[in-house]
């Protein structure tokens, strides 16, 4: 049996941010709500069970101090909390930026490069298309359960998830990268210097996604942002300095940001699980988690087949010879890579809107009485129009500022590698590109809220008729007219995605009592 002491600080930490437990009952529902068991309360507390767990925990009352029941306010200013939420949500999608940004000034990045020829780029492409695909589900599960156990504070468990899960997806990761050579080598798809390229980009690429997801669970988007930068001037130095080729400088680049990236993430995991003081230490069974995941590894996985698909439509196609199934197409990457500025732009505010919807709802169940739900929902699908009109006005705003950019740093600092920015083709697909990520930062939005109160289904729904649209109207105007007019499925995508889950918070607002309620 624990001591005294230990006991107190269990009851310490489960009644964290509460007010003073009635009866054991009560106790008992947060024992069990804080992740301990029946089998936790006997190998780990010596106590038959929860219940007399919680009757110990019961004669300790007395001896701690307790708060009064006060409504939340938040210590920052709203307009603090916004910048601050907005500079956090802008540092989630800045690697992305710094890779653009690099390629702009001075033509290299992690995994590209403005000189390599089409078969080198092809190559390259497609590892990085099956790197995001194949690690896009298993990262969207690291984020989610992680996240989950981080939350409620039990740490241990976040820990030993985070990592299963983050093996899972190397092994997954290893199969993987045999099956492209195997499948290759029986099609002949590509030849076997263009495929030895594709599986060494692939394999260091979908680790590196891997591993930085265990970075979001731990909300530390600034050290992503940091190992970027650093992988990117490794390059430079590596390339321009000290003259290895290309390949071999990305290659040791990427390697040591998996070295490092895994040395750092596995010290943070090893951090929080030194300040746990009180949890069980047992995961669910393989089938439990399944039931609880699978959703997440679906929706992660359509998210980035989505985001690639205009890119996949483009490539296969053309109205001259096609040396191979796939071939790289600069002005259409460079196209959509222009876009992206904007949807960083825009994607930063959903931190934003995230974090206040949790301010005000707390706030406002507090100050509306039970009875009175509609004036409780109606206040929300106020705040969700307004936050919906905000991405609306800043995603024009962020168009048009991406757009102007290139002309203007061309003009006041005349860096050569912005004139591929002012080709036809490459603006027709910014325009399409751009709007269209406008519509998806929408669309991403409603799915975070509803990730947020365990709504998955809502997003996986949304998403779906999202990729299916994609699917339909990038092949079609691909095929039918010029290759570059795929863009046009991922702008039709993006809009049936935001409209269909917009459709699925209309409605979420217009319930969210009991959204609310019901959440966890």
């Amino acid at each position: 049996m624990k001591n005294d002491k230990e006991l107190k600080e269990l009851l310490k930490a489960i009644t964290k941010g509460k007010t003073k437990p009635i009866d054991h009952w009560e106790l008992a529902a947060l024992v069990e709500s804080s992740g301990i068991r029946d089998v936790d309360a006997k190998q780990e507390w010596g106590f038959e069970d929860v219940f007399a767990l919680s009757k110990k925990l019961m004669e300790y009352i007395p001896e701690l101090s307790w708060e009064e029941d006060k409504p939340f306010e938040s210590e920052k200013p709203r307009f603090k909390r916004i910048f601050v939420s907005y500079i956090k949500g802008t540092l989630f999608a800045l690697p992305m930026a710094l890779q653009i940004i690099s390629m702009v000034a001075v033509g290299i990045g992690i995994w590209s490069y403005v000189h390599f020829t089409l078969r080198e780029a092809t190559a390259i492409a497609l590892g990085t298309l099956l790197a995001l695909t194949t690690t896009g589900g298993i990262s969207q599960i690291i984020g989610r359960k992680g996240l989950f156990y981080l939350k409620f504070e039990e740490f241990i468990l976040a820990s030993k998830i985070t990592k299963r899960l983050y093996f899972t997806g190397l092994i997954v990761v290893v199969v993987f990268a045999f099956a492209i050579y195997f499948v290759n080598d029986f099609m002949n798809l590509f030849p076997p210097f263009m495929i030895k390229i594709t599986i060494y980009y692939y394999i260091l690429l979908a680790i590196i996604f891997l591993i930085f997801s265990i970075f979001y669970v731990l909300e530390d988007y600034l050290t992503i942002t940091l190992i970027i930068l650093m992988g990117i001037l490794l390059v430079y130095v590596l390339f321009k300095y000290l003259h290895y080729n290309i390949y071999v400088s990305q290659w040791i680049s990427m390697l040591v940001i998996v070295i490092v990236s895994n040395i750092v993430a596995f010290l943070k995991l090893r951090k929080i699980e030194l300040e746990s003081s009180s949890e069980g230490i047992t995961l669910p069974k393989l089938s439990t988690l399944f039931y609880t995941l699978y959703p997440f590894f679906i929706y992660g996985i359509l998210y980035f087949v989505f985001l690639v698909l205009d890119r996949f439509f483009a490539w296969t196609t053309s109205k001259n010879f096609l040396p191979y199934p796939m071939w790289f197409n600069m002005p259409y990457e460079v196209g959509v890579d222009w876009a992206l500025l904007t949807f960083v732009i825009t994607i930063a505010l959903i931190e934003v809107f995230v974090y206040e919807l949790g301010i005000l709802s707390f706030n406002k169940i507090k100050s509306i009485r039970a009875q009175n739900v509609d004036e409780f929902n109606n206040h929300f699908l106020r705040v969700y129009k307004t936050g919906i009109l905000t991405f609306l006005i800043v995603g024009f705003i962020s168009i048009l500022l991406s757009y102007f950019a290139p002309f203007v740093l061309f003009k006041e600092f005349n860096l050569p590698h912005l004139q591929m920015f002012f080709i036809l083709i490459n603006k027709k697909v910014f325009w399409f590109a751009s709007i269209g990520y406008v519509f998806l930062s929408i669309a991403l939005l409603n799915c975070v809220v509803f990730f947020s109160y365990s709504r998955y289904g809502f997003a996986v729904k949304s998403i779906a008729l999202g990729v299916f649209v994609n699917i339909i109207m990038g092949f079609f105007f691909s095929r039918v007219f010029e290759y570059y007019y795929s863009v046009v499925g991922l702008t039709a995508g993006s809009i049936v995605f935001m409209a269909s889950s917009t459709y699925e918070a209309w409605q979420f607002f217009k319930n969210f009592h009991y959204y609310y309620y019901s959440a966890y």
